[in-house]
């Protein structure tokens, strides 16, 4: 079935990011307890939300890492790459970018295998 499908992608992607599970025999395997994945970034912050035109963008690393932080538009154009494919050093980094336009911008960040995003409001 698509459900079947679709908790197969979810497993295999799970598993390879570095998260385990536990699951209920004989019941279609669901579920039953996620276990926290190992995060490449300690804390990861924009601020401040909503913003005046600038805003920083800040994380820490427990490691060093290969790192890349780009902003992107509500239609996905990119906008600004505070951290094009770098290899930084642990510890805490902070970025200012200064966005002209009003608007939703999304700030995603992918550190050593780790892909998130965080949302920011620009004001005029």
């Amino acid at each position: 079935t698509l459900a079947n499908i679709y908790y197969q992608s979810f497993v295999a992607n799970f598993v390879a990011i570095g998260g385990t599970f536990s699951a209920v025999a004989g019941c279609g395997a669901p579920i039953t307890k996620v276990q926290p994945v190992n995060t490449s970034v300690n804390t990861a912050s924009v601020y401040p939300n909503p913003a005046s035109h600038e805003f920083t963008i800040s994380y820490t690393l427990p490691a060093d890492a290969q790192c890349n932080i780009i902003v992107y538009n509500i239609i996905g154009q990119k906008v600004n790459i505070p951290v094009n494919n770098e290899q930084q050093t642990a510890g805490a980094h902070s970025y200012q970018c200064n966005i002209n336009d009003a608007g939703i911008y999304f700030v995603d960040f992918a550190i050593a295998g780790d892909h998130f995003t965080k949302k920011i409001v620009v004001t005029e």
